[in-house]
């Protein structure tokens, strides 16, 4: 029994990981929380709808519910029409929120020890993280941070 623990690989704690998916907006790499997301879906059919709120692009229905859908490249600073949308990342749960995105590179679990504070965030305020994932840095989008822009945003309309 002693010897046998010696046998299995070492285990790493589950505190010390963090998923990440790793995505594409205007051509940049970023990296979203998992953890910050309650839900992920291609393809979206949104519906414009007027608006005064900058990057606002409509509505989608997702299980039944309307959900307000934001254009995560507008908040990064690269506008609307750079980004084509083809995911749609939803953020809470009472009240979703559909952040869209160009493309999905894929999903990694990583350690911590990975994960660094920004010091040059190319003046996008909801990067304040970098990950290593396969030798490649990702700045990390907060997309907490995001949808609280966005709700000071829509109570000032």
């Amino acid at each position: 029994m002693f010897d046998q623990s010696f046998a299995l690989p070492p285990v790493t704690a589950v505190q010390d990981l963090e998923d990440l998916l790793s995505v594409r907006i205007a051509g940049d790499r970023y990296a979203i929380r998992t953890c910050e997301m309650s839900g992920l879906g291609s393809s979206p059919r949104i519906t414009p709808v007027p608006s005064k709120v900058k990057g606002f692009l409509g509505v989608t229905a997702i299980r039944g519910v309307v959900t307000p859908v934001y254009c995560l490249a507008e908040f990064l600073g690269y506008g609307t029409d750079r980004d084509p949308v083809h995911w749609l990342s939803l953020f809470g749960t009472h009240e979703p929120v559909g952040l869209t995105f160009g493309s999905l590179e894929g999903y990694a679990r990583i350690s911590r020890a990975n994960l660094c504070v920004s010091k040059e965030t190319d003046g996008r305020q909801y990067v304040a993280e970098v990950a290593r994932i396969a030798n490649l840095l990702y700045p990390i989008i907060s997309l907490a941070s995001v949808a609280q822009t966005i709700k000071g945003k829509v109570n000032q309309v």
